[in-house]
């Protein structure tokens, strides 16, 4: 049986909405792309992925360095190992890092909170 939650209930926001305003609104033009194979990230969602991929690893951490923003872009097939822009939907949503679980087979599991949506325009390597 399911019960409504109760008046007194209280919900808490991972990041306050002012940080998000002050985040979006100094975002820089290039951002960390990390590509996601068979899932797709909306805003205001979070969830956890598995990183595995060298280049994914470093836009990681140059994020956490920086301003914990990066671009996940969904690939279009799965299968390829290194996606290149035409490999990558142009829609994708920009997500901030919230915490980084290094994993000792040297993959990390991340946990990411979509924020908006976002248009890729240039990919630059």
């Amino acid at each position: 049986m399911i019960f409504p939650p109760e008046d007194n209930s209280e919900f808490v926001s991972i990041v306050s909405e002012e940080e998000d305003e002050q985040e979006i609104a100094t975002l820089k033009k290039e951002i960390p792309i990390v590509p996601l194979r068979n899932t797709v990230l909306f805003p205001n969602v979070v969830i956890p992925i598995s990183v595995s991929r060298e280049k994914s690893l470093k836009a990681i951490y140059k994020a956490q360095k920086d301003d914990k923003l990066i671009a996940i872009f969904t690939q279009r097939d799965g299968q390829v190992e290194d996606p290149n822009k035409v490999d990558l939907y142009e829609i994708g949503t920009l997500a901030k890092v919230l915490k980084v679980i290094k994993l000792p087979d040297n993959t990390s599991t991340v946990f990411i909170q979509g924020k908006q949506r976002v248009r890729m325009e240039k990919f630059i390597f």
